[in-house]
């Protein structure tokens, strides 16, 4: 999408954490439950949810996307609909929290690079693009986020990293965003890493990769990261913490 045709119009939405279960509702999936939860987001007058799958619990195996997870995706989808809310949906989770979700094919005996071993490389692009194309028909689907903070895995203070270069993490981002636009042409696809992009020093996910590559530049302004220690909790810098990083992110666009 030209970056000149996309709305302005300023939006607020929720990262839907489920009121039971946390993110591990997706292995008790009730669509009751998650009825009620959006209920309470569409009562506060918020238009969108961020949606997190857990990406093990879609793709336990490379070659195998489960139907039932994507149909109980879909169905979330459809329930935020009724409810007047828009949906954007993170594939590759991934992190959530300070805890790691990856698929047991990519890890232990079976241990190969996040970004750059072909396989695994190909079952995650595989993965985004049936996620896009299952929820492509909806109107309320905004388009997909590549995965939440995907970034930590690649450097300290990961404590098992997959490093990879600057140039490594550009590739394999283009082919992921390009595996979500396969899957829904002309939506909202974007990329989101947490803040080692802005302020640490060699990380391989740059400021240019976060600004240039997708539809829209996200930015986790995280206090915690030493901004409220430092500046206490009402201190200018931690209560402009976020313009100052959509500020940073525009000069680098």
């Amino acid at each position: 999408m030209d970056r000149a045709a996309r709305p302005r119009t300023l939006r607020f939405g929720a990262n839907y954490t489920p009121a039971r279960g946390w993110f591990h509702h997706w292995l008790d999936f009730d669509l009751d439950e998650v009825r009620a939860d959006l209920d309470s987001v569409a009562a506060l007058g918020l238009d969108h949810v961020r949606v997190f799958p857990l990406w093990p619990l879609f793709q336990p195996n490379r070659t195998l996307i489960r139907p039932r997870a994507v149909e109980q995706l879909v169905a979330l989808a459809d329930a935020a609909a009724e409810r007047g809310l828009d949906v954007h949906v993170d594939g590759l989770q991934g992190h959530l929290s300070s805890f790691d979700f990856l698929p047991a094919w990519t890890g232990t005996w079976h241990r190969r690079g996040l970004f750059t071993d072909p396989d695994v490389v190909a079952g995650q692009e595989e993965y985004l693009r049936t996620l896009a194309a299952a929820l492509a028909g909806r109107p309320n689907f905004l388009g997909m986020t590549v995965g939440n903070e995907v970034n930590q895995f690649s450097d300290a203070p990961h404590p098992d990293p997959d490093r990879i270069t600057a140039a490594q993490a550009g590739r394999w981002l283009e082919r992921m965003l390009a595996a979500c636009e396969e899957g829904a042409p002309g939506r909202f696809h974007l990329h989101a890493e947490y803040d080692a992009v802005w302020y640490r020093d060699g990380h391989p996910f740059t400021p240019a990769q976060a600004a240039r590559l997708g539809a829209a530049t996200a930015v986790h302004s995280w206090v915690f990261n030493g901004t409220a220690q430092r500046h206490g909790r009402t201190g200018t810098a931690t209560e402009q913490h976020a313009a100052y990083l959509i500020e940073l992110s525009k000069a680098w666009a």
